[in-house]
């Protein structure tokens, strides 16, 4: 509720809380049955020589949803100090992060989208979907990866970048555009303020400033970025500048 969340989009998305308890899960999921082998296998609870404790602790509790509608496992986020800062279920006999993407359950509900956005973090994703925005979807803690980007490929013709404004958003972004390039995939970047992200920039400025960020070709922002690099107020770098943009 502090970042400005309802009680409707947390229901949506299933946001919960891990309790700040070394064994709390572990002995919930025995009552029901479960044994410390099959807690070990779905990754809940870590095991180590002669210790046995909760993966998750004292974290908020972000579900990822099969596109099939079933819970696969968790992303975490650390409410203290604790590292790292985002935790994500080790891959499992179901789960595995590079094969998914989240958010990508609530696609199915829609029909004839005409692109996606890729967005970097949860908060993003559920940030956007409060909004009314709901063809959006996010990497799980990684680069995006050929199985996401060919997942994407299935639910629309073209998928615009949301990555956050910041230099690793922007560099995030730039692989990102090689990536669909290879893989024959229509797609445009969405440059945002110099370190504002989707979610920071709906909380401060509204929706509709979101809805007017006009996606940029990615040619356009191939050259942006290559812009950068050179001082075009000297002859030498306009020269070296030219000879880089006629070879991208």
């Amino acid at each position: 509720r502090g970042r400005g969340l309802d009680d409707a989009v947390i229901r949506r998305f299933g946001i919960g809380y891990s309790p700040d308890e070394w064994d709390a899960l572990l002995a919930h999921l025995s009552a029901k049955g479960f044994t410390l082998q099959e807690q070990q296998q779905a990754a809940l609870v870590t095991v180590k020589e002669n210790s046995r404790y909760d993966t998750f602790r004292d974290r908020v509790m972000f579900p990822i949803i099969s596109r099939y509608g079933q819970p696969i496992g968790f992303g975490a986020r650390a409410l203290g100090d604790a590292q790292p800062k985002y935790l994500n279920t080790a891959d499992t006999m179901i789960f595995n992060k590079r094969h998914t993407l989240y958010g990508v359950s609530l696609l199915k509900r829609q029909r004839n989208l005409e692109q996606l956005y890729l967005v970097e973090g949860y908060m993003d994703v559920v940030a956007l979907s409060q909004s009314g925005i709901q063809n959006a979807v996010a990497t799980l803690g990684t680069s995006l990866t050929v199985e996401q980007a060919r997942m994407m490929k299935g639910y629309a013709p073209e998928i615009w970048i949301a990555y956050d404004g910041d230099e690793p958003g922007q560099m995030a972004a730039l692989r990102a555009l090689d990536l669909f390039d290879q893989e024959g995939i229509s797609a445009k970047v969405l440059h945002f303020p110099e370190g504002e992200d989707p979610d920071e920039l709906i909380r401060r400025h509204g929706a509709e400033a979101f809805r007017a960020v006009r996606p940029m070709p990615g040619m356009a922002f191939r050259l942006r970025r290559l812009e950068l690099q050179y001082d075009l107020s000297q002859e030498e770098d306009k020269r070296e500048f030219a000879k880089q943009a006629c070879s991208t």
